[in-house]
């Protein structure tokens, strides 16, 4: 009987450890993500900025000629 309470004891322990270090993976994975999501969020935003950049660009080269025409 004591041998028995012994190891379902270590299994319970075991069984706690490995539930912990999976819930850190998940955290970490979780982290990871939202990292590499803000990522791309700024990416996107940068685009647009460029973009718009050169939109004001073309638009102020179209008045330029527009103006000398």
């Amino acid at each position: 009987l004591h041998k028995e309470y012994r190891r379902q004891r270590q299994m319970c322990i075991r069984d706690r450890a490995l539930a912990l270090a999976l819930a850190m993976a998940l955290a970490m994975a979780m982290a990871l993500a939202l990292a590499l999501a803000m990522a791309l969020a700024m990416a996107l935003a940068l685009a647009m900025a460029l973009a718009m950049a050169l939109a004001m660009a073309l638009a102020m080269a179209l008045a330029l000629t527009m103006a000398m025409a």
